[in-house]
């Protein structure tokens, strides 16, 4: 039971990051609905890529593996850091268009 909790609290701070990006700032609001949607799935993926590194950590206490459980927390975390990235470079660009998201 203690193992949902922790991914509930997780969504819980996806869930009110992506309110609060959604309902921010009046120059915000004013963006096309693609822009908006971009920030949203991106904070959602932000979100999972978390709960996923949250569960890789927590299985090397269950396996008893650390070098390959470390090792895949330590790639999702990479790709989460490159993720928060390109939602850093929308959100302070105040792109409109399409962001790159490859970056």
């Amino acid at each position: 039971m203690r193992f949902l909790q922790g991914s509930q609290r997780v969504i819980r701070l996806g869930v009110v990051a992506a309110a609060l990006v959604l309902s921010g700032p009046a120059a915000y609001a004013q963006k096309s609905t693609a822009a908006v949607m971009v920030v949203a799935i991106l904070i959602v993926s932000l979100a999972l890529q978390f709960i996923a590194v949250y569960f890789a950590l927590r299985l090397i206490k269950v396996t008893g593996k650390s070098l390959a459980w470390g090792l895949i927390a330590a790639a999702i975390s990479l790709m989460a850091f490159r993720r928060s990235i390109s939602l850093a470079a929308i959100l302070w660009s105040g792109q409109t268009a399409r962001p790159d998201m490859y970056v």
